[in-house]
């Protein structure tokens, strides 16, 4: 599974940019490194050390950036992993962080079927239970539209 935090950004926040800077910024965020551009590159081509330590910085910070982008995007990815499938749970956890804190916040619908929903308190990520709320009786009435 890939998780594209650009595309999850593009899609569901709609900004006027989608570059890393303008929607750390968005998200109260610290910014990037400020770097001199290609100068930088070519300095670290030809070995010069100090290019090669802001080229450090520079990378170090894109990554701190992007995780605190990712934690705040979170509920929002549509293909993130189900870290249930990866943890050894004994109760029902969020799908996108893993937390046990979540609460009931009404039911997700599809044609046929309902089922609970939760929000997790931690990352505000939604998820719906796996076992229907509708009881057997009434499901047996329920028809499937073709």
């Amino acid at each position: 599974i890939d998780i594209d935090i650009y595309q999850t950004v593009k899609r569901r926040f709609r900004l006027p940019s989608n570059k890393m800077e303008y929607v750390a910024q968005y998200l109260g965020l610290a910014g990037k490194v400020k770097h001199p551009g290609m100068p930088l590159w070519i300095g670290c081509m030809n070995g010069d050390p100090d290019s090669w330590d802001i080229m450090k910085k520079y990378n170090i910070q894109d990554v701190i950036l992007l995780e605190g982008i990712y934690r705040i995007v979170l509920p929002w990815i549509p293909n993130h992993p189900n870290h249930a499938l990866y943890e050894d749970v004994a109760m029902p956890v969020c799908t996108k962080c893993g937390s046990e804190n979540l609460v009931k916040r009404g039911y997700a619908h599809t044609r046929v079927q309902s089922y609970q929903r939760f929000k997790c308190k931690d990352c505000g990520g939604w998820s719906a239970g796996r076992k229907t709320v509708i009881t057997k009786e009434k499901r047996e009435n329920i028809l499937r539209g073709l």
